[in-house]
């Protein structure tokens, strides 16, 4: 064995090296109670991965039929890889990205999309007219109203 570096394996049930949570798992088991905190990952989670699944500008018809060209491996370096998601993450993002449509103030959804986008404060605090202040305020009062529609819907 080369120096001491720890052997690597890969741990059951979903855990990644090193005793770390997987990023699909730590929110696919919703929480006991839905809190604010939990309202705001979730949604914070589901705009990142709207934001980087790949996107289709033009429908298939006016595509190429033919296939990509094969490139060489001095013209591939820059590529970007793009971030493969699981199945569970991606109907969280489809559940989580309806609930700004819970609040009723067209500017507080603004800015509580706007800021799940990480959209600069300032940028959306200009947009909409507000200080930056005032949008963490209506991100948190905004969490708490989609938390109580929610648990109203699943009481109710």
């Amino acid at each position: 064995m080369a120096g001491n570096a720890p052997i690597r394996t890969v741990p059951p049930f979903g855990l990644v090296a090193l005793g770390q949570p997987n990023a699909d798992q730590d929110l696919d088991v919703p929480p006991v109670e839905i809190t604010p905190d939990y309202v705001w990952a979730r949604l914070k989670e589901a705009f990142q991965t709207l934001k980087q699944l790949p996107e289709r500008t033009l429908p298939a018809a006016y595509g190429s039929s033919l296939p990509e060209p094969i490139l060489g491996p001095g013209e591939a370096w820059p590529m970007k890889k793009r971030p493969i998601f699981s199945a569970a993450r991606i109907s969280r993002m489809e559940e989580a990205i309806q609930w700004p449509l819970l609040i009723e103030d067209m500017d507080r959804r603004k800015a509580l999309v706007g800021l799940a986008l990480g959209v600069r404060r300032q940028q959306l605090a200009d947009d909409v007219g507000v200080s930056c202040r005032t949008l963490h305020q209506w991100r948190a009062a905004s969490c708490r109203e989609i938390e109580f529609k929610l648990i109203a819907n699943s009481y109710g």
